[in-house]
């Protein structure tokens, strides 16, 4: 069983919550402002809000449904507003995240309605320095 990656106390794994997919978007915020004439001016504003989407799927009665405990204790924390830091086994710490979105599918269920096999997206996104407060924009 390998280590992939980590949000606070919930780990990825090659078994159990399997990892399958990574994905990680950010880039610079731009803005076009109309010049008469002439073609628009862009003004560049800062970084973006910093993405990352993981996909996986687990077998919970491989893992004695541990994984989907852990989907649905992750819900919870998306539900609470948690914030944890993001970290691959590699020794990169992403930094602050929150989990915006996360959803799961049920597939192959068993004669009791439980999923022989958990597919889940969780949504990702870097949380601000201030623990989410907007400050002034002036000086």
């Amino acid at each position: 069983m390998g280590v992939l990656m980590a949000w606070g106390p919930y780990i990825f794994e090659t078994l159990g919550t399997s990892l399958d997919e990574i994905e990680h978007d950010g880039g610079g915020r731009w803005a076009e402002h109309e010049i008469i004439g002439r073609r628009p001016a862009s003004q560049f504003l800062g970084p973006d809000m910093e993405k990352v989407t993981l996909k996986g799927c687990s077998w919970p009665w491989l893992a004695g449904g541990g994984p989907a405990a852990q989907v649905a204790a992750m819900r919870a924390e998306a539900e609470a507003g948690s914030q944890f830091p993001l970290l691959s086994m590699s020794g990169d710490v992403a930094g602050l995240f929150h989990l915006k979105s996360i959803s799961s599918t049920g597939q192959h269920l068993d004669a009791g309605g439980n999923a022989q096999k958990l597919g889940y997206t969780l949504h990702f996104r870097r949380s601000s320095e201030g623990a989410g407060a907007i400050f002034n924009a002036w000086p």
